[in-house]
């Protein structure tokens, strides 16, 4: 299956900024349900990501259930083919987004002192 230019659009941004995506995704939802989005886009909006796509229906049924499961969401038109490659418009949605920071890794046991005390 060939990737849609918005699906490029986030492959491009991701690999010029940094970015975390994935390009289509599967979403398991709270009920049992599954939907198909054009890009999950890591560490930003929500706990579990951004689902972008360019289709409203795909999720119009099953928005309370996305924002359940910890996933924010958000639709825009077609991307022309001039526009893949462009940049332009990146810093204001990941702003508006808010980067979500990762949770902090549990600390290093500290190893045993050799000497056998504590």
């Amino acid at each position: 299956m060939s990737l849609t230019n918005l699906q490029r659009q986030w492959q491009h941004a991701a690999n010029q900024l940094g970015l975390r995506v994935e390009t289509p995704y599967s979403v398991r939802l709270p009920d049992g349900s599954s939907i198909e989005v054009e890009v999950h886009l890591h560490g930003y909006g929500a706990r579990n990501g951004m689902l972008v796509l360019s289709d409203y229906a795909v999720i119009e049924e099953k928005k309370d259930a996305i924002l359940a499961a910890g996933f924010g969401c958000s639709c825009y038109g077609p991307i022309p083919e001039s526009e893949v490659t462009s940049l332009d418009g990146f810093d204001e949605i990941l702003s508006d987004w808010t980067k979500i920071e990762e949770p902090n890794p549990p600390p290093e046991p500290i190893p045993p002192r050799r000497d056998g005390s504590s």
